[in-house]
């Protein structure tokens, strides 16, 4: 009876030490959250990471902050992210825009923001721009009155894990291209994107 009560015991706080591994990362991991048997994990990209179009967005300061200006529809940025290998291969990522409107021009109400995105998911051997792209978007609508100066807004962009001919494959290179559609929002001033975060479920609490 002894044994088995330091066997408990023993049991109880191994379990209490390994509990807070749960929602920590290892150096260079990305930073995860544990939903029931599987974990979110998120990778930011920030303005200086992204890739500038042709027609790029311009760098703004608001306090210690800076961003790229999206003012125009021809304006475009450039996103590069590899699925890790530890993506579940069936819950579709997401995209999260954190954007704030330009000092001074707070969104009125009912005036919207809509942001575009267009991809590819490439892998190994596959020509990197076959086949047709997949175009979406993502409308953010003020409500309840005029919004805040310069308050921060998040966008989601859901990435289907199994659309048309661009299935997104663990180690493919997702290939996005991003831009705002100023021709149909209502909002006629800035918007400053101030990064990208792209989340997926993982099926470890760590990377192998």
């Amino acid at each position: 009876m002894r044994r088995l009560f330091y066997g408990l015991v023993i049991g109880f706080i191994l379990g209490c030490a390994a509990a807070p591994l749960l929602s920590q990362s290892a150096p260079g991991v990305p930073p995860i959250t544990a939903r029931g048997a599987a974990y979110t994990r998120h990778i930011d990209i920030m303005p200086n990471s992204a890739t500038l179009g042709p027609t790029a967005p311009l760098l703004a300061s608001i306090g210690t902050a800076r961003g790229l200006i999206f003012d125009a529809d021809a304006q475009t940025v450039n996103l590069h992210i590899e699925i890790p290998n530890d993506w579940d291969r069936s819950t579709s990522p997401n995209l999260h825009i954190s954007w704030v409107p330009q000092s001074g021009e707070p969104l009125l109400e009912n005036e919207t923001v809509i942001w575009l995105i267009s991809y590819r998911s490439r892998g190994l051997t596959e020509v990197i721009d076959g086949g047709s792209v997949v175009a979406t978007s993502a409308t953010y609508t003020q409500t309840g009155g005029a919004g805040t100066d310069k308050q921060m807004i998040v966008t989601h962009i859901p990435i289907p894990a199994t659309t048309g001919n661009q299935p997104v494959s663990a180690e493919d290179l997702l290939l996005i291209q991003f831009s705002r559609d100023m021709t149909n929002d209502t909002h006629g001033e800035d918007a400053i994107v101030m990064k990208w975060l792209f989340d997926y479920t993982s099926i470890s609490a760590f990377t192998g």
